[in-house]
Order: C-alpha cells, then sequence, then structure tokens
C-alpha cells in the first residue's frame, strides 16, 4: 500500500512512475504484473534452504532470495532512469539483482531485512551488528550458517551499488545503521505519505451504523495484516491489557473492534465485548473503522512506521502503543496518543485508559490531524523522493 500511495503521489508530480509486482489485487493505473507470472512454487523454492533448520523459530518472516533471476519487466518500450525497491522478499528478486541492473537506485525499507541475513524482524537479537551467523530464530549454533551466507551476499552486493536507502522511521534508520551490512550505506528518513482526502475526521455515529457497531459505547480499535494470529503484533498483549482494565472497573462500556481478522478470541479471553470487522477489502473502507473508534491501538512488539497509525492520526484519533520500535517516535505521548513501556500489560492498560478518557477532546483530534499534515500528507513525502531521485541521477527527474 505504501509503495502504491507513492506511486500515486509521483504521478500527481508529473512523474513516470510505473510499478512492477507479482501479483495485484484490483486494477491501477501504472501497476504491471512481472512477466511471466510469480506463483506460489517461487515462495516455496526460496524456502527450501530452511528445511535444514528444523529447530527453527520464526519470529516474524523469513525472505532467502536465492532464486538467479528475476522476474521480467511486464511494460514494453520503457527503460527507467532509476530503480525504487519496496518489499521484494519471498523470492521476488535475488539479492544481486538490484545492483545487477546498472540502474542507481532507492531502496524503501518496509522492515530490517535489506541489513539482516534473512529474518524480516530481529526481536531481541542483535547479530546483525556483526553480520550474523548462530541465528536464534534458525535455531542454528553454526556460525557460517544461512543467515551469515545471506549477509555475506549482501554486504558484497549492495556496497558498490549507486543509490540510497529509506527509512520510514528514525528507529529503523538509526538501527540500519549499526549493521555489518549497511554501515556505510546512504540512509535517508522518509515517512509513508497518506491521502488526507481519503482519510480525514468525519461523522462517527454514521460509521457506526455503516459497521453495525453500537452508537453508545467506547470503541478501542485495534488492526493490521494478521491482527490476531502474527504474534509481532501483540494482540495477546492487548488481550492482557483490556482484561485488566476490565478487572479494576475502567473499561465499563468499552468495546473492541479488529480489522483484518474475520474471527478470535471473544470477551472470556478478550474482557470486553468484541467485534471482528474482516478483511479489508479496499482501501477506501478503512477511514469509516476510523472514524467509528474513540482510539486507536497497536500493541506491536517491533514495528517499523505502521500505515495505521497514520492512518488514525490522519482521521483524528489518538494511537495507544508501546514504546518501542518506530512507535517510539511517531506517537506524541500524551498529545496524538499514548505510549505504554515495553511490554507490560499493565502500562498498556494505563495508557489505555487515559487516551479513552481524552479521546472526546476536541484538542485531542486536532492535535492528531494536525500532526498528519505536517508530517505525513501528500505531496510532502512524495516531494522529498523527488528530490532524492533527482540527486542521485543527477539532474532533475523529467516527466
Amino acid at each position: 500500500m505504501a509503495c502504491l500511495r507513492l506511486h500515486r503521489a509521483l504521478s500527481e508530480l508529473n512523474i513516470d512512475s510505473r510499478v512492477l509486482v507479482r501479483n495485484s489485487v484490483g486494477n491501477h493505473d501504472g501497476v504491471y504484473i512481472a512477466s511471466p507470472p510469480q506463483s506460489k512454487w517461487r515462495t516455496r523454492l526460496d524456502r527450501l534452504p530452511l528445511v535444514r533448520y528444523p529447530k527453527k523459530k520464526i519470529f516474524a518472516w523469513w525472505s532467502v532470495n536465492w532464486i538467479n533471476s528475476g522476474p521480467r519487466p511486464g511494460f514494453a518500450d520503457w527503460t527507467p532512469d532509476l530503480i525504487h525497491a519496496h518489499w521484494i522478499g519471498d523470492g521476488y528478486l535475488p539479492i544481486e539483482w538490484l545492483t545487477s541492473t546498472g540502474k542507481p537506485f532507492v531502496w524503501t525499507m518496509h522492515d530490517m531485512w535489506p541489513f539482516t541475513g534473512g529474518c524480516h524482524y530481529t526481536r531481541d537479537c542483535h547479530r546483525f551488528h556483526s553480520g550474523c551467523g548462530t541465528c536464534p530464530q534458525l535455531g542454528s549454533r553454526d556460525p557460517h550458517d544461512l543467515s551469515y551466507r545471506s549477509a555475506t551476499r549482501k554486504e558484497k552486493a549492495w556496497g558498490m551499488a549507486k543509490g540510497a536507502f529509506v527509512s520510514p522511521s528514525v528507529w529503523l534508520a538509526e538501527t540500519a545503521k549499526e549493521s555489518t551490512i549497511l554501515k556505510n550505506a546512504r540512509i535517508e528518513v522518509i515517512p509513508n505519505g497518506i491521502d488526507g482526502k481519503l482519510f480525514s475526521p468525519g461523522d462517527r455515529s454514521e460509521a457506526r451504523k455503516q459497521l453495525s457497531l453500537p452508537k453508545d459505547e467506547h470503541i478501542v480499535l485495534t488492526g493490521a495484516v494478521g491482527a490476531v494470529s502474527d504474534e509481532r503484533k501483540g494482540f495477546h498483549l492487548l488481550t492482557a491489557a483490556l482484561r485488566i482494565c476490565r478487572e479494576t472497573g475502567r473499561a465499563e462500556n468499552w468495546r473492541l473492534a479488529v480489522f483484518g481478522a474475520d474471527a478470535g478470541p471473544d470477551e472470556s479471553t478478550v474482557g470486553i465485548p468484541v467485534t471482528y470487522l474482516g478483511s479489508v477489502r479496499s482501501e477506501s473502507d478503512l477511514p469509516t473503522a476510523y472514524r467509528a473508534a474513540d482510539l486507536f491501538a497497536l500493541p506491536s512488539l517491533q514495528d517499523n512506521l505502521p500505515n495505521t497509525v497514520v492512518e488514525a492520526m490522519a482521521c483524528g484519533k489518538p494511537v495507544v502503543g508501546f514504546r518501542a520500535g518506530g512507535l517510539a517516535t511517531m506517537i506524541a505521548n500524551g498529545k496524538t496518543g499514548r505510549l505504554a513501556e515495553p511490554f507490560s500489560p499493565e502500562s498498556l492498560a494505563a495508557a489505555l485508559c487515559d487516551a479513552m478518557k481524552a479521546s472526546s477532546s476536541i484538542q485531542s483530534s486536532q492535535d492528531c490531524r494536525q500532526e498528519f499534515e505536517h508530517t505525513y500528507a501528500w505531496p510532502g513525502p512524495a516531494q522529498r523522493y523527488a528530490e532524492l531521485y533527482a540527486d542521485i541521477i543527477g539532474g532533475a527527474v523529467k516527466p
């Protein structure tokens, strides 16, 4: 979504932007499917080396990207001046592909994979500081295991490349600079941008009516891809915090609403009534969910710059999360939301209660929207990317 949103914003700036993807949901101008189409067999083949590690316990995701052939462009008679990579895991592109084209590049790092030996989030591991090996997620004791070999390939392939790595968050940029792979790379910070016309404050009663949510309850909204099933998103910590709120009498008339899941734990586990809104089929459906809520909670264990947090603030909703990863600098504590101490359900419960008390304030909504417009609203981030492109290729980007 971040890639597609940037593509649209660049087009508004009269930059000839085209997007090459493995697959696409819906029809989007300027988006092309890789030729030949990349089916599930490529993902399975990419993960074959992991079979050697029966004790592995992957925290978020793992990409090897060892297959020595990349996709061919799905458009003809067009040669780009610069290649902008986004998320290329799951075997989509081999590690060496980015620099083998001979083109200057920009790579937006949406997670930690560009500077690790294969994991997309490291959790508590810092072995990327020294080139990986003995990988805890692989359950490996070998200093020259798959993670070490992948990190060595990345360091060699990207060390001589002409271009820049972009981090949406200050946290990820600072973390990348500590790595063996990107310690000498050019790293810029440009946040993900959002369309402030689509994501904007709106009528709460009407939004609740559309989603069949009670009009007189206090609603905590949460959501993500794998909102309930992905351990990294911290749903188990949110439910623990909500049970504390209920047991201490501070969650009267509260309800949890969840997008990104069709089903999950019920009230006996969550602590308060819960409504599952299902998967989001269209970007245009998201603002309704935010407008229906009193606040948005994202209790991630490790995250970069979640689009959901930006979307919530654009809709004037305060955000509650842990003081960890990108969230630590995204949320202005006491102004655009509340930060809890990692990873304490008790601290999260207190943050939720404080944020709920303040959520009805007009000032709270205005602060969230103001922060969004200052930092994340188009065309600001797209203009910064256009300036970066021009600097890298040594001249103005041609329309």
